[in-house]
């Protein structure tokens, strides 16, 4: 890749998907082979009408026949999916699915031109969860939020099947696993959506790291807590454990350089 950075990796057999500022071999959105790094020219999709100076892919996950990414774009191949699209990538071309929200066309404050940061799919590819920055932007807005989303809906106006906000605070990243799904961020709070930097009613603590039911999307009894810093930049869900890569030492009350690893229910 050159012309500019990669943000985020990932794979599904022997492809590679990459997302990041990049110019070339693609614009921002690449597919490459997983052995050789060539580029698979087969593979045309391309972000478009930034809201910010560049193009960026700040995250994207793969399930077994879509693709979603989130960014900077508001376009993908000229269909308006502002900062969030699904790419059906189950077929001989991919191509953008018919899906499409604008839950995240609204602007956030003015320092977040673009907002929308980790994301990743339900194991089984059912659903996919969104982490967004922004600042506090009251229950109508999904700034500084978690979202769930199903992929096989369709239409215009697909709407998030639940949001758990913060209430002001950044989170950055999120995995989902079959119990909960886990977002990372510097928040003190969850399930506060009437927070404006502070504990609105129903408020729950959660410092820096947080489980939300998939289903009832509120904030479920887990709460290790980590020393928030800027916040949790990396989670990886697998067999022996969830990692948590950040910024601080301290997680789950104990000494935790830039990363450590709870156990999974």
């Amino acid at each position: 890749m050159s012309g500019g950075t990669v943000s985020t990796l990932a794979r599904k057999g022997s492809k590679l998907y990459v997302g990041g500022d990049f110019t070339q071999p693609r614009l921002a959105l690449a597919r490459l082979s997983a052995t050789t790094g060539v580029a698979d020219a087969s593979f045309a999709i391309t972000p478009g009408h930034p809201r910010t100076p560049r193009v960026k892919v700040h995250a994207l996950a793969v399930s077994r026949d879509r693709l979603v990414v989130d960014g900077t774009f508001t376009t993908l191949n000229g269909l308006s999916r502002p900062q969030l699209g699904l790419i059906d990538v189950g077929g001989v071309s991919a191509k953008v699915a018919d899906w499409r929200t604008d839950a995240y066309a609204a602007d956030c404050m003015a320092v977040f031109p673009s907002y929308v940061r980790g994301l990743d799919f339900a194991p089984d590819g059912s659903y996919f969860a969104v982490v967004t920055t922004g600042g506090p932007g009251g229950r109508r807005k999904l700034c500084d939020t978690a979202a769930r989303f199903e992929t096989y809906a369709r239409g215009e106006r697909v709407r998030p099947t639940w949001v758990n906000h913060t209430g002001g605070d950044s989170l950055y990243s999120v995995s989902v696993t079959g119990s909960a799904v886990y977002v990372g961020g510097h928040q003190r709070w969850m399930d506060n959506p009437s927070g404006r930097d502070s504990a609105g009613p129903g408020a729950v603590p959660r410092e820096g790291i947080a489980a939300i039911h998939p289903v009832t999307g509120k904030a479920l009894s887990w709460n290790p807590g980590r020393e928030r810093g800027i916040g949790v930049k990396a989670f990886l869900a697998h067999a022996g454990g969830l990692l948590v890569g950040s910024d601080t030492t301290r997680l789950g009350r104990e000494y935790h350089a830039r990363i450590g690893m709870f156990p999974l229910p």
